[in-house]
Formats: C-alpha cells, structure tokens, sequence
C-alpha cells in the first residue's frame, strides 16, 4: 500500500471542513529528503489541528502533528489497550521527541498542541483548592485532634482499655493515610521532576501520568544523571513507565514506593544538539530508553515576518481548535476521571495483525547484533501504540452544540482496531524511523571508524602472512560482539578494497581457516 499525500488545496480543504478524503497515490518520496509528515494517515480530528498549528506558526507539520499524536497517547493513558499479535496487550502511551531551534516557532506549536491537557490540569488544580482543599483540611486537622487525644490515653491505658485504644488509634492513622491520597487531587502532567518525584507522583495519581517539557534540556540532564557520569544514567523509571512493569522506589528516610503497572507519555522539545548527544550516550542506546522514542528533527527555522503581517494575529479557528479539545476531554474523561479503574481492551482484526506480525517478521529476518538492534527491534511495538492511538480517535462523534462549543462522544473501546489503522500507522512510525536513521548516522560512521582502527591495529600486529579471522574481531569483544557482525565488517571492508581474503591453515586442528589481511600492509 502506497503512502497518501495530501496536496496544498486539500491540506487547507481539511483545516477547514475536517473532512476526510482519499488523495491520489503518489510515488516514493527522494530518499535524499525526508518528506513532510503524513498528516493524511491522521483521523480527522487530529489532522485538522496538525494544519492548523502548521499554518498559525508557520511551522512545517512535522512540528505540530508529532506534538498533536503525544497529546493524543497521554490523553489515553492506559485506559484504552489493545490486544495484538501472540495476544500480548499493548498500551497506547508514546515517547516522542521533537527537535527545535530557537525562534521557529516550536514554544507556540507546543503551546497549541498540549493546549487542552494543560488547560485541563489546570482546571482540576483550581477545583480542588477551591472546592475539595478545605474541606480535606478540616478532616485533617480532626482526625489529628483524635490521634494526638488517643495517644494520650495510650500512656495511661492498660488491659483491655489499651487494646480498644489502639484498635481506635490504628483506624484513625488508617483515616489519614487515605485522606492523604485524596489530598492529592488530579495531576495529568509533570515537567521539571526528578525521578524520586515522579515515582512518588505516580503512586498519588493512578500511576499514571505524562511527562511533557517544550525545553527539555532539564528533563533530559535527570534522565543522564545531571550529576554523575553518563555510565550511570537514570531512565530506570521512564522504561518501567513505558513498558507497565512493577517498579518498587526505596530511599532513606521514607517509606517504599510500590508502583505495579506506572504508566507514563512522554514529550520532550530540544535543541538538535541536545538530541544528538543523546545518541552517543552507550547506556541511553544499549539500555533501551532511545529505541523507545519516536523522534524528529523537523529542521524548522526563524522565517522573517513582512511589515504587513508583523500586526495581524492569526489565531486557530473555533473550528479547528474546539472539536480537538472536545475530543481529548471525552476521553480524559473515560480513561482518567472514570470512577472503573479498569481499562477497555479491544481486538485487532485478522488482517491488522496481518500487518503486525508482517512488520515484526521483516525485523526477525534482518536482525543482526549492529549498533540499530535495540532500535529495530521496537519498531513494531511502536506500530502498534499509534495504530491503538488513532483508532481511538477515528472513532469519536463531535457534535457541534452552539457557536464554538462541541461535543464528543467516545466509541474507540466499540470497535476493533483494524488494518486501514494500521496501514497508516505503518506510514507514521516509517516517518519517524527516516528520522531516527538520520540521527543514528552519525554514531553509525563514528562505531565504523573506531570498528576499523582496532582491526587495522590487530591485522599489522598479527602480520600479513598470518592475518585475523572473525573470531579474532569478537573475541572478548575486541572489535565488535557476535560472530555475525564480524562476519558483516570483514565483508564491507572487503569489498571496500581495503583487506584480503586467504586461506590459513588452523593452528592445531589442522583445518583450513579463512583469514583477512591489509592489502597494502608490507610483507614480513
């Protein structure tokens, strides 16, 4: 199936109408250039704010469409999972990072895009300490009376009277342990938070929240050990996040933390650099934490303003801003503020775990032990958390109910999630993956250069007659790790011209044995 690319007249049609329709099929873009982001393969919903921060900022849409998918996850939470391929649930919360350069407009596309969960965080803040604060402090302070009165009667009780007293005292502090967790209120998001802070935050909100920053320098100077070296990095939480693992936080001076299945989307906005930088952190590859990010650089830059526009403000429309709210409140609503802490799980049909399992087999036959494993071997299960993202708002009813209000009603949890969703998933995650390749570049060249001093050291070492094999290269990990990959460099620098091939006897076994030489290394 053939990417849909919408043109200029049908990207302005759809910021308009919201309608969806279906774009002739186009050929493969210029590898050479990463194209625009897919916004034809978004629901409706979600295409028409893409648009629209697009032509309000002036930014490409690979600036705000990736900001509007995140949104999107941290609005679900874990409230609606689908059950995929070897039946495995798979939740619908994102990691994505957004690269921008200062000045081009990447602090107001963010702004727009997270607009309805910071509005909506920001509500429940309010209502709380007008509303539920007080009151919860009155409680506070008359079960503290009744404890401090209860211990008193402790020192002098015995018997009977002392049994009764603790039995009074143990459901009294029973009393403030629980008022202690409604004292919290509602939290959907954190920004500046360390990971102690998170876990505990976690515990107090459902164990789930969203972890958004439109400068996330700090945010990811946490995850490195801001204070340590970067061997020692702290993303231990985030993973379990992502993945729902248990996770149990000790610390001195406070009580354990049991977390049983934390849910966590993350969105982070930095500067190129500050992504570079993280790939040429081993432990944030190796370790799993990178593989798991959607991220993109979508290179916008500062765009001059002419004198006629520097005084006309364009904001987004009530069409276009209004049904994206209404859709992301209706389901804060069902997967957040629902009083059934249990999520929804629907089904795939046969023909989108076709495309699942299609996906994950095409990483089986081409893996290797290359520095892009932990990325590949992601990719379907990234697949699958946008694929479960759109359907949940493909399948949404806005109604509009006066001049600028709306209304949505949610029926993602009513259907299955099926291969159209999933095609256009597909198109999604193969966007970021040209984005990832390109970042992942770099430290590709860098290994490869490393990769060939050090068997260029070993080949003059051991001589030209008597060369090296593969074993020699992944032996103790001298040069790279697994046979395979040993096997991969001797035949690229082979067919670069710059070893040779020959036959060897094997020390001791008697057995011939291919080994490699340099080619222009002088003879002993």
């Amino acid at each position: 199936m053939g990417n849909r690319k919408y043109s200029a007249a049908q990207r302005a049609e759809l910021a308009q109408t919201g309608e969806d329709s279906t774009p002739e099929q186009t050929p493969a873009p210029d590898p050479e250039r990463i194209p625009d982001f897919p916004v034809e393969c978004l629901p409706p919903i979600l295409a028409k704010m893409a648009v629209g921060i697009a032509d309000v900022t002036g930014t490409p849409l690979a600036m705000g469409a990736p900001m509007v998918l995140a949104t999107a996850s941290a609005s679900i939470g874990r409230g609606l999972q689908v059950r995929s391929i070897k039946d495995h649930i798979t939740r619908a919360n994102l990691f994505i990072c957004v690269c921008k350069t200062s000045g081009s407009g990447g602090s107001t596309a963010f702004r727009l895009a997270t607009a309805p969960l910071y509005g909506r965080d920001a509500a429940e803040r309010r209502k709380f300490e007008a509303t539920h604060k007080p009151r919860l402090d009155a409680e506070r302070d008359g079960i503290t009376q009744q404890i401090d009165a209860l211990r008193r009667e402790l020192k002098e009780a015995t018997g009977d009277d002392r049994e009764n007293t603790i039995a009074a005292l143990a459901a009294r502090n029973a009393e403030m342990v629980e008022l202690e967790k409604r004292s919290a209120g509602m939290m959907l998001l954190v920004s500046d938070v360390t990971s102690e802070a998170l876990g505990s935050y976690l515990a107090k909100h459902g164990e789930c929240l969203s972890h958004f920053d439109p400068d996330a320098a700090d945010a990811l100077g946490t995850i490195l050990g801001r204070y340590g070296d970067r061997d020692h990095t702290n993303e231990t939480l985030w993973l379990k996040g992502y993945t729902g693992e248990p996770h149990i936080v000790h610390r001195r001076h406070s009580d354990p933390i049991h977390l049983e299945a934390p849910c966590i989307a993350v969105l982070f906005v930095a500067t190129p650099d500050k992504v570079h930088g993280l790939f040429s952190t081993k432990r944030l590859t190796d370790g799993g934490l990178l593989p798991r990010f959607l991220m993109c650089d979508p290179r916008a830059r500062p765009q001059p303003i002419s004198e006629d526009a520097a005084t006309i403000s364009r904001p987004l429309t009530s069409a276009v801003s209004q049904p994206y709210e209404s859709a992301v409140f209706a389901i804060l609503e069902r997967s957040r503020f629902s009083a059934n802490d249990e999520p929804d799980i629907i089904d795939a049909t046969p023909e989108a775990r076709q495309v699942f399992a299609a996906d994950w087999n095409r990483f089986c036959a081409g893996a290797s032990d290359g520095a892009e494993s932990p990325f590949d071997a992601r990719h379907t299960e990234a697949l699958i958390r946008l694929a479960l993202v759109l359907h949940a708002f493909r399948h949404i009813t806005i109604e509009q109910c006066g001049p600028g209000t709306y209304g949505a009603t949610v029926h993602g949890h009513e259907y299955l999630l099926d291969a159209q969703t999933a095609h256009d998933a597909l198109a999604i995650r193969d966007w970021f993956n040209a984005h990832q390749r390109a970042f992942l570049t770099p430290q590709r060249v860098a290994a490869s250069d490393s990769a060939w001093e050090k068997a260029e050291a070993l080949m003059k070492k051991a001589g030209h007659h008597v060369g090296v094999t593969a074993k020699t290269l992944y032996d103790g990990g001298r040069v790279c790790h697994g046979a395979e990959a040993a096997k991969e460099l001797l035949a690229q620098w082979e067919s670069e011209g710059r070893i040779e091939s020959f036959t060897r006897e094997h020390k001791g076994a008697g057995r011939p044995a291919t080994a490699y030489r340099l080619t222009k290394c002088p003879r002993n």
